[in-house]
């Protein structure tokens, strides 16, 4: 494994090693911080206000690949199956923004409790999986709990989702008679198989159009379009 290069840390003055090349044989280790394989940033350090990114005039993104392999010494993704006994529609998510259990959240109330890491919204926690906590207000089985240790698992859930999530999409839902079936498929293709949701994202930034990262994603996303199309 080739060791990356370090860099001097301007606020602790030690050294801090950089992130590995993409192109560098590395085994990643995402107790902290994801696989690079599955979310990887442009920047190495993320600008703390809005107007220092303006004046970086540097892009900040995350290339995120959900289903990438992981390479010769990596540990696998972890499987969690054991919230599939419970009435619920998988682990605890927030009741504000959907956002799902993670080794960031914060328990209170003695664990009946946890505040969301994204917008820190306080939930309830399901009584039948209470847990103590220790002096960081942790639990005490997240080492030996994926969903508390580790930032990418694979979740096993119920096939029905929560009623609550059912009425919110239900209420944002426009009638049914403005949402006609696109009329260049074949009905069979509509109405056989297992539905799938696709989500392309592109970096539509003065930077990306100058530098061609529009222009070659959108004919990216337009092909694999095209095959899918053709299935």
């Amino acid at each position: 494994v080739p060791a990356p290069p370090v860099q001097s840390s301007p606020s602790t003055a030690e050294p801090t090693p950089a992130p590995p090349l993409n192109s560098n044989y590395v085994c990643a280790d995402d107790a902290l911080n994801p696989n690079p394989r599955f979310h990887r940033t442009t920047l190495t350090r993320i600008p703390e206000t809005q107007k220092l990114q303006k004046e970086m005039c540097l892009p900040v993104g995350l290339h995120v690949s959900p289903i990438a392999r992981t390479r010769a010494g990596e540990p696998d993704v972890p499987l969690v199956a054991n919230w599939v006994r419970h009435e619920s529609g998988g682990p605890p998510r927030c009741n504000r923004c959907g956002a799902w259990m993670n080794p960031f959240v914060r328990f209170q109330k003695d664990g009946e409790a946890w505040n969301c890491s994204l917008c820190l919204a306080l939930n309830d926690y399901p009584k039948e999986d209470l847990c103590p906590l220790d002096s960081s207000n942790q639990r005490l089985d997240s080492s030996t709990r994926p969903e508390f240790s580790r930032c990418s698992v694979d979740f096993i859930v119920n096939t029905a989702p929560k009623k609550r999530i059912r009425r919110r999409r239900k209420a944002e839902a426009p009638p049914a008679a403005s949402m006609p079936p696109p009329t260049n498929l074949p009905p069979k293709q509509l109405t056989s198989g297992p539905a799938y949701s696709y989500l392309i994202m592109l970096d539509s930034s003065s930077a990306a159009r100058l530098c061609g990262v529009w222009d070659a994603g959108a004919a990216a996303a337009a092909a694999a379009m095209r095959r899918l199309r053709a299935r």
